[in-house]
């Protein structure tokens, strides 16, 4: 794990208003814990040809960050790619930033890029549902022809993972 300093960036991200309504959220939501875990690579001072750089890497550090101290359930743990390119390698990342979010019960989200503005809505609500290994999906996208195969598959995953748990 690579910490990063984020001492530049003192302004909380997060809204008084809005981090009391995800802190209710998490009190009353959050059954099992989960960890956020963000790729990303410090800046460089020098331009390197072929070089993937992370233009919000540390403002996405820095939201997970945030986010994490709305609930003694949630950690996070932040991998710099030039530092730990084995890390990335092993949980496929390609892209920078990319946050993982992590249950105990239900496999895990992948979210490329900050997750926020209309993600930032979505990053809760799967905070909640891996925390408590609940997938659930509209009738309509049960019933969708498009996505038939993945939901099996999906459902074959959920599944093995609540037998593995008894």
């Amino acid at each position: 794990m690579c910490s990063s300093d984020l001492g530049a960036l003192t302004l909380p991200m997060i809204g008084e208003r809005e981090r009391q309504q995800i802190r209710e959220i998490f009190d009353r939501d959050l059954v099992n814990d989960v960890k956020l875990e963000v790729f990303t690579r410090k800046p460089s001072m020098l331009f390197i040809p072929g070089r993937q750089e992370s233009e919000v890497g540390p403002e996405t550090e820095a939201l997970m960050q945030e986010v994490a101290e709305l609930s003694d359930r949630l950690t996070v743990e932040v991998h710099d790619l030039g530092a730990e390119p084995d890390a990335a390698r092993n949980a496929g990342v390609e892209h920078i930033p990319t946050v993982l979010v992590h249950g105990s019960n239900a496999g895990s989200v992948r979210f490329l890029g900050a997750p926020s503005g209309y993600e930032f809505s979505t990053l809760i609500a799967d905070i909640v549902d891996v925390s408590n290994g609940n997938i659930v999906l509209s009738e309509e996208t049960l019933r969708s022809e498009e996505h038939t195969s993945e939901l099996q598959s999906l459902r074959h995953l959920v599944c093995r993972l609540l037998l593995e748990k008894k």
